[in-house]
């Protein structure tokens, strides 16, 4: 009998080949425009210089401006995730609360978070792990190597592309459909070769998009590094560089004469300019101007000294700026260098941060569903068809971490005050977590607590055995008083 082996086709159809092309286009657009965001995050971005007061021979100081990563940096610190929350009882959560330690997705959670702040948009691919990894592979992609085709009505992506590199080599590609994981590689010649194809027929693309600042008329998000935050950031370093400038002319007090020839300092006007100069530092520095002797003019030889510039006009327009930056991104002053002599008190922080908070919980209820879309993907790997039980993933919940200043000491007083009043029961998780306790230090309580139960139980048991087993004591019936 003869048995037909159905092996996978190594050669793409007309539909991938096109939505390949796409993706691939897309991706080099996008890397294109992100480019400049991730330069000024890592403070590697130069201002233009407009060549007007400073020099083209000193603009290539290249002054620096960090202030795109404090935009980015108060803002993803208060954007913490502890992973799944599943209110029924059954495996699901413990699943779930498996795949989060496997794959360290609270590390995982804050890369993927940081490139959606940064370049408006991140990525997390789902698919199943090799030798040594978890059975369930999350992991997140750079916004510069993987990208995808959106479905609007569906509300996630119809196709998804990501790009391997070796350094700067390209040396692969996926290619994520809904029913299948096309893999490809490139060899020393540059061509492109199919070497797998994962059929693994869940029906929806295995790559979950993280859109910042989502709208319907901006489907890829938007960075939290604004146009109107790059100009300040722009204009900032531009007079920077013009405070350098006159911190380089004025360190040592400019320095003039009158009625003197430079020719007595060694200084003609034929010899070489490389020349004139070493003379001209020889001259105090170059802090000597010189007005020579005039015949018609009595004019004795005499030196003076020009007043340094200080570079307090300087620093008032940065600090215009800084505030403009802040501003625009909602974050306290203080958080861009301004101090104060009285420091602020707990309920001027919570006004201070009141902004940046309802930022932060904004953020988060936009990436929810995309974690709840990562659940959704976990579950349907971990399941031998594909399908899981909608409603139980109907009780599964994002379980994010306050994005407000945490004041252990308020939290504390107000979980008394809850469960005094009966609004909460002592021993729940919501009693634990509106006290500011983590997912592991709740697990650990109930641990503790449970291990309590049983102690006790135990003790009950022991006691009423050892209770059972001591004899009753005697009846002392008496007759006329006397013992029988």
């Amino acid at each position: 009998m003869t048995i037909a082996l159905a092996l996978p086709t190594l050669e793409l159809s007309d539909e991938e080949r096109s939505l390949l092309g796409q993706l691939r286009n897309q991706l080099g657009l996008a890397r294109h425009g992100n480019k400049e965001k991730f330069a000024r995050y890592d403070g590697l971005y130069v201002a233009k210089n407009l060549d007007i007061a400073v020099p083209p021979n000193l603009a290539e100081i290249g002054v620096r401006v960090d202030f795109g990563e404090t935009v980015v940096n108060v803002l993803a610190e208060r954007i913490g995730w502890d992973g799944w929350l599943f209110t029924g009882s059954g495996g699901i959560g413990d699943e779930l609360a498996r795949v989060f330690t496997d794959n360290a997705l609270d590390v995982e959670q804050s890369a993927v978070t940081l490139d959606a702040l940064i370049a408006g948009m991140g990525f997390v691919a789902v698919g199943t792990g090799t030798d040594g990894e978890p059975d369930v592979l999350v992991t997140g992609e750079s916004p510069d190597s993987c990208t995808g085709l959106w479905d609007p009505r569906a509300r996630r992506d119809r196709a998804a592309l990501a790009q391997t590199y070796d350094g700067r080599v390209l040396t692969g590609e996926s290619l994520y459909l809904p029913n299948q994981t096309i893999v490809l590689e490139y060899t020393s010649d540059g061509r492109a070769t199919i070497v797998d194809r994962d059929v693994h027929n869940l029906g929806r693309v295995p790559v979950v998009r993280f859109a910042n600042q989502e709208r319907t008329s901006k489907k890829r998000g938007r960075s939290e590094i604004t146009p109107p935050i790059r100009y300040y950031c722009d204009a900032t370093a531009r007079t920077l560089l013009g405070m350098e400038i006159n911190r380089e002319f004025y360190t040592a007090p400019q320095r003039y004469g009158l009625g003197v020839d430079p020719e007595q300092f060694g200084i003609t006007q034929d010899m070489p300019k490389s020349e004139r100069v070493r003379k001209g530092w020889e001259a105090s520095m170059v802090r000597m101007n010189f007005i020579p002797y005039d015949d018609e003019n009595d004019v004795m030889p005499q030196v003076g000294q020009f007043t340094p510039a200080p570079p307090t006009p300087y620093l008032e327009q940065i600090k215009g700026y800084a505030q403009r930056i802040a501003s625009a991104a909602g974050i306290p002053h203080t958080y861009m260098g301004f101090t104060t002599d009285n420091p602020p008190s707990g309920d001027s922080i919570r006004m201070l941060e009141s902004r940046l908070t309802r930022r932060a919980a904004f953020r988060q209820r936009m990436f929810g569903r995309s974690w709840r879309e990562v659940a959704r993907l976990v579950l349907m790997m971990q399941s031998a068809d594909g399908s899981i039980d909608e409603d139980a993933f109907a009780r599964i919940a994002v379980n994010w971490q306050d994005p407000s200043t945490p004041t252990p000491a308020a939290d504390a007083d107000r979980t008394v005050k809850l469960v005094g009043a009966k609004v909460l029961p002592a021993n729940s998780d919501v009693t634990y977590r509106e006290a500011g306790f983590s997912e592991v230090d709740i697990k650990q309580l109930e641990q503790d607590r449970r291990s309590a139960t049983v102690r006790s139980v135990v003790s009950n048991l022991a006691a009423a055995a050892q209770a059972a087993t001591q004899p009753s004591p005697q009846s002392t019936d008496t007759v006329d008083g006397r013992q029988p």
